[in-house]
């Protein structure tokens, strides 16, 4: 069968509220989720003879990752085989460049990007509802990673999405990983919920900040919004972390926010001249610091996605 090459892109949470924990031990958000173009990029082929899928990894991400079983590349392919109960051997070859424990769903896109190649491949649906399924249980950000949409409004653990239309000029970003990750489940031990008129209060601000993304208002007036819970426990905690945004409002970044439960953070910023200035003086040792905006379905230049002025390359 033909190879099919896809890309893999990385999320920033624009919003992430907390709204209670759940009887199984997770929590329920509220999140808007966004593409951006610093981009992993899948090949995959399948086989018209069974077999095991296979995975060859090409790492320029500057951490360590391993191409075995484990990896949600590999673990995405066997979901989808299984969801449709085929059993043709699958070889992935997956370029890396989405730095890990990031808080950037690098791992959950790269698990939607095997089963959206594995779609064209079969002509199957990505939106299918069992496929869909499947993948939460991979990961609460992998459904949408499915999904076409730049935007989307996450409910539940993040799995029940609404895309979001966004009209107007969008800004460009500067996404920063200090090198270090910063342990998911320790985030969520230190959090504290907030109260009834607290949680009030942030979900006026979501239906705010969707509201101007649908008008396509410039992200002066919506990037007063941007909010995440997780901070809360991050913090204080990391002084990388809380360095780091240092630095990027202090480079006059007005819009700064750590995305997911970190440990990397994203600044909103005009344009592309000012976003790689950004990146350059914030960049440091251990750093990957990229300049890169709004992942739109259709673009084709890659090799431009998530600019990086890292010291590692």
């Amino acid at each position: 069968m033909k190879a099919v090459s896809v890309l893999s892109p990385a999320k920033v949470n624009l919003f992430l509220e907390v709204t209670g924990k759940r009887k199984d031990g997770y929590h329920n958000l509220a999140t808007v989720f966004a593409k951006i173009d610093l981009c992993d990029r899948l090949t995959v082929r399948a086989d018209k003879k069974d077999g095991p899928v296979t995975c060859r990894l090409i790492n320029k991400s500057g951490c360590e990752l391993k191409a075995d079983g484990n990896n949600l590349a590999v673990r995405g392919a066997r979901v989808f085989l299984s969801v449709f109960g085929l059993k043709n051997a699958v070889h992935i070859t997956l370029t890396k460049r989405i730095p890990i424990g990031a808080g950037l769903g690098g791992g959950s896109s790269n698990a939607a990007a095997a089963m959206r190649a594995l779609c064209i491949a079969f002509g199957k649906n990505p939106k299918d509802k069992k496929l869909l399924r499947a993948a939460a249980k991979l990961g609460a950000d992998v459904p949408f990673f499915l999904y076409d949409e730049t935007f989307c409004l996450g409910r539940g653990i993040g799995e029940r999405l609404t895309p979001l239309a966004c009209c107007g000029k969008l800004p460009r970003l500067v996404v920063a990983f200090p090198g270090v990750p910063v342990p998911t489940a320790q985030v969520y031990k230190d959090l504290r919920l907030g109260g009834p008129r607290e949680l009030l209060t942030s979900q006026k601000s979501l239906r705010r900040l969707i509201i101007l993304l649908k008008k396509g208002k410039p992200y002066s007036a919506w990037g007063q919004l941007l909010y995440n819970r997780l901070e809360q426990s991050v913090l204080p905690n990391n002084d990388r972390v809380a360095a780091l945004q240092s630095q990027l409002r202090g480079e006059g970044c007005v819009f700064v926010l750590m995305s997911g439960s970190g440990s990397s953070s994203f600044a909103l910023v005009g344009g592309a001249a000012e976003a790689s200035r950004i990146a350059r003086r914030v960049n440091a040792t251990g750093r990957r610091v990229f300049s890169t905006r709004f992942h739109t379905t259709g673009v084709k230049n890659y090799e431009n996605h998530g600019n990086p002025h890292s010291s590692d390359e």
